[in-house]
Formats: C-alpha cells, sequence, structure tokens
C-alpha cells in the first residue's frame, strides 16, 4: 500500500481556484480513492487554515464513505466553530457541496 504524503501547499491550493486547485483537488481525490483518507482526516483537525480545513471537510464528505463520515462527525466538537458549523452541514446534505463551499469560500458572500 503507498505511503501519501500531504504538504501544506497541495492543500492551500484547494482554495486558490486557479489551475493548482484542480492539480490537488485530483491528488486528494485519488488518494481517497485508494482508501488513504487519514492524512486529509489530519488536516481537518489540524490545519492552521480554516477556509482549507472546510474545503478538505467538503471534499470528504462527497465520498458519502460510513467510516469516513464517522471519523468527521467524532472530529467534530473540537473545531472551531465555523469549521464545526461547516462539517456537520456537509454531514446532513445528501448531495454535494458547491463548488463554493468545496473551496472553502462561504457561499452568502460569493
Amino acid at each position: 500500500r503507498a505511503k501519501w504524503h500531504l504538504n501544506a501547499l497541495d492543500l492551500n491550493h484547494l482554495t486558490s481556484g486557479d489551475e493548482k486547485y484542480y492539480e490537488a483537488l485530483s491528488l486528494l481525490l485519488l488518494m481517497m480513492k485508494a482508501g488513504e483518507a487519514q492524512p486529509l482526516l489530519r488536516a481537518v483537525k489540524e490545519h492552521p487554515q480554516n477556509n482549507v480545513r472546510i474545503a478538505v471537510i467538503s471534499l470528504l464528505a462527497l465520498s458519502r464513505q460510513e467510516d469516513i463520515l464517522s471519523e468527521l462527525h467524532r472530529l467534530a466538537f473540537p473545531l472551531p466553530a465555523e469549521v464545526r458549523s461547516a462539517l456537520l452541514t456537509a454531514l446532513n446534505l445528501p448531495g454535494s457541496a458547491s463548488p463554493h463551499e468545496f473551496r472553502g469560500e462561504n457561499s452568502e458572500h460569493s
């Protein structure tokens, strides 16, 4: 099984809106498909930028994989209020997040 490593730049590109956004998205989707969600879950818990945490939450929630959703729910309560709110919203959505939510943007201000 391949060992995946994330650096902050890969995750920061999730909020960039440029071509690096698509590169980061492709890499992270590939990781999830390979069953390597733990680095992403760790980013939800530890990344210094809330907008990046929210983008990663949206990506993970799109998987609709029960083990990932369960882990996200477990992570909700030690998180900052803004991130926790986005996480709980993502867990309750039956479909997918909007592109603005996915990039960690507040859809009310778009």
